[in-house]
């Protein structure tokens, strides 16, 4: 989100970045939740020989801080003038979850 919304990016940019949330969520036609490709992949690996699943305590962790990434994201759209964001950020929130 970041390298969407900065001073040194041009103001007609900023859009996008609630795009890719939308996007990211899979609530845009023709893209699934990155939540559910994650899933996939990871759930795609457990089958190979030789190779172990995720370390718990990182995913513990990654879920943990997931409510500050959230927070930071808000504190990015909140600095600009874009409106309606606030509702497809809570539904990208929600079908993430």
């Amino acid at each position: 989100m970041r390298g969407l919304i900065d001073a040194q990016i041009p103001r007609e940019r900023y859009p996008a970045a609630v795009t890719r949330i939308e996007k990211y969520a899979g609530i845009v036609d023709g893209h699934e939740p990155i939540t559910e490709l994650a899933k996939a992949r990871t759930e795609e690996r457990f089958g190979i020989d030789g190779l172990i699943g995720p370390y718990k305590g990182e995913i513990e962790q990654d879920l943990e801080r997931a409510d500050s990434f959230i927070t930071g994201i808000e504190g990015l759209l909140a600095g600009t003038d874009l409106q309606g964001w606030e509702k497809k950020l809570r539904d990208a929130c929600r079908t993430t979850a």
